[in-house]
């Protein structure tokens, strides 16, 4: 293995099906792509730390979706985020509750950093791109078509 500290039930399949439900919800939301690559940016981190295994992939992945729009998404807006806050509980299938507590949680497995370098940000925006042509390849909704645009 040539991370010892990632959770050996964490699959690489398990890691990009988590990836496009979280793209999934930011096409919904009309996030913008940086700040998604951000979002996979801490995943990853928080993966190559081992804070996480697969039991509680989807509480992580989202609690990292809703940090970086906090923290980096232009439209930071009580609706907007109580809107992507409810299309997190609806997509993932987990609480208000869990979902608040590991918002928290993440940020202190972060060590209370959320300043990413965009040489970070980069491999993630190229993996962003790549899976919106693949999406686009199919015509699926009119939303992907509005972000694709945007």
């Amino acid at each position: 293995r040539k991370f010892k500290d990632v959770d050996s039930s964490m699959s690489l399949s398990k890691l990009r099906k988590l990836k496009s439900r979280l793209l999934e919800i930011a096409i919904c939301n009309f996030i913008d792509p940086p700040t998604l690559g951000v979002s996979f940016v801490l995943l990853e981190k928080l993966l190559l730390k081992g804070a996480f295994d697969k039991s509680i992939r989807k509480v992580y992945a989202s609690a990292c979706l809703l940090l970086a729009c906090k923290f980096y998404y232009w439209n930071d807006s009580k609706s907007f985020i109580k809107t992507l806050i409810e299309d997190i509980q609806l997509k993932m299938s987990i609480s208000l509750k869990l979902l608040l507590q590991f918002e928290l949680e993440v940020y202190r497995s972060l060590c209370f950093s959320l300043l990413i370098d965009p040489k970070e940000v980069q491999p993630q925006m190229l993996k962003i791109t790549q899976m919106l042509e693949f999406a686009s390849s199919y015509n699926l909704s009119k939303k992907l078509q509005k972000y694709l645009k945007y």
